[in-house]
Parts: C-alpha cells; structure tokens; sequence
C-alpha cells in the first residue's frame, strides 16, 4: 500500500533540516547564498502532498466506475468492452475510436453512466468539493426528456430517439438508466448545466420538453437551461463533460465527445477524457473547447 503521506513527512523534515542551516557558504560569485524560504519549501510540500492526494482519489474514482460497470444492466460483452476502455483511458489519459452507432454507444454511453453513478456515490457520501457537469447537445438532453414513468417505445417517449436504436437492447439501455443515474446526480446535489441551440426546444415532442422544462423548476439550485444562438451551436463538440474534485485534490476532468440517440451515425468519432487537469494540456484544453463553445465562464 503506497503511503505518501509518510514520503511527504520524510521530505519536510530534510528540507526544514536544510533551511536552519546557516547559510555560511558562498557562490562563484563570491556572494552568501541566500536561505530557502520556508513558507517556499511549505508551499512546495502542500503541491506535492495535494498532487499525490489528486492520483489516488483519481485511481479511487475508477474503483467505483468499474464497480458501477459491474452492477449494471449491461451485457458481458459490453462490460468487457467497458473495462478494457477504461483501462486505456487511466493510461493514455484519452481514447478515440471511429465506427458506426451500434458498436460504439453502448461501451461509450455506457460508461459515462458508469462516471456518472460513481460521482452520485461520492455526493452521497460528502466526499466532492466541487462537482459540476455540463450537457452540449443540439436540443434537449435525452435523459432528462425522457420519462421514467414510461417504457422506451411507447407514450411520451415514442419519439425520443431513432427507431434502430430502440429495438437494440443494449443501445436502448443507455437511455433507461441514465434517465434514473442524471435525476440522482440531481437529487445528490451535483450540478448540471444543459446547453443546446434556441431551436433546439422545439425539437423535442410538447411531451418531452414538458418533462424536461418541469425537471428544470424541480431542480432550480442544480439545474440549468442555457440557449445559445443556433448559428454559435458547435456539432462537433456534442457530448458532456464532468469536473470534480475532493477537499485535499485538484480537480479531475471526465468528458465525452458523442451523439444524440436521435442522431446515430455509421461513422463517427467517439472520444474519452479523464484524469487529473493540473498540468495536463489535453484535459485542459478540452475544458476550455467546452465552455467556450457553451458560452460558459470558469
């Protein structure tokens, strides 16, 4: 078991040693060498205690996420298709694969469903500082149109998403259960901005925006509409993109890059993101695509 908390310990005592020494010795310029600050070699220890508290809640957070895969509703197959694409991601940090819809979403959806009941556990628990999830889509998020009253092909939700993908059971699994995982990320108290065109609205069934809008004034502390002008809308953006983090940590950046289920194509590009954003440009500059195409500050 790594014990950092120990190595951090050892270091303070060495460089605090090293900073009440005299300093008695002078450089080539023939002037005395100044003292380390302490307050600099403090500061330097918090970064790198902070820095080694960021992986391990980062390695904890997918702990969950393969347990949350486990207990799903998914196929074996799906499953291990799930594992081995976050196993890649906690490597590489990002993960790309082109194809059509029907052997991409389930993997993909699927375990941004997983991310998401992993962040609804940590809220439960009080262990999230900071959680904030942002939805780009060209209308309304599926999930939160969706009805969970209903069934998938029939009443208010007939027309949610494409024919092709309701028949499929995997596929149509993405929607069921991430219609149940949002509303609890919502009840836990996680924040939730949706980002879609002004025309965007209208292109839900009066049924599914009437769902949709009464979840927003359920939920006026955590969920958020914002419209954007249509011609300002980014395709290629579409996705969603989680930022969180714990009291000791910085913050840790999930985001996928998709499709809506009433827009499934033969061949697009599917990608991951995840891990720590601290140094890290990627995940960095995917937070920034992000907002900036959401027209959101921070």
């Amino acid at each position: 078991m790594k014990k950092p908390g120990m190595f951090v310990c050892i270091c303070l005592w060495v460089v605090c040693s090293w900073a009440e020494e005299p300093a008695d010795t002078a450089d080539v310029s023939g002037e005395q060498a100044r003292p380390v600050a302490r307050d600099q070699i403090f500061q330097s220890l918090d970064a790198l205690q902070t820095s080694n508290e960021t992986r391990d809640f980062s390695e904890r957070f997918l702990v969950l996420v393969k347990e949350e895969i486990s207990a799903s509703a998914y196929g074996d197959r799906t499953k291990e298709q799930c594992y081995s694409v976050i196993n890649t991601l906690s490597e590489t940090g990002a993960y790309e694969r082109r194809g059509a819809d029907k052997g991409n979403r389930a993997v993909f959806v699927g375990l941004q469903g997983a991310v998401e009941s992993a962040l609804v556990r940590m809220l439960k628990e009080k262990e999230l500082a900071e959680c904030v999830g942002v939805m780009y889509v060209p209308r309304p998020p599926t999930p939160l149109c969706y009805n969970v009253k209903g069934s998938l092909d029939s009443g208010d939700n007939a027309s949610i998403a494409d024919p092709a993908l309701v028949k499929d059971k995997e596929r149509s699994k993405t929607i069921e259960l991430r219609a149940r995982i949002v509303r609890e990320y919502l009840d836990e108290g996680g924040r939730l901005y949706t980002v879609y065109p002004r025309k965007g609205l209208a292109l839900r069934s009066s049924e599914q925006q009437e769902t949709f809008l009464n979840l927003c004034k359920a939920y006026p502390e955590s969920l958020y509409k914002h419209e954007i002008d249509d011609a300002e809308f980014v395709s290629a953006t579409v996705g969603a993109t989680y930022k969180f983090r714990c009291f000791k940590c910085n913050a840790v950046l999930f985001s996928i890059q998709s499709q809506q289920a009433l827009d499934p194509k033969e061949d697009a590009s599917w990608k991951l993101w995840f891990g720590p954003m601290q140094d890290n440009s990627s995940l960095e500059e995917r937070w920034k695509t992000f907002t900036e195409a959401a027209r959101l500050k921070g």
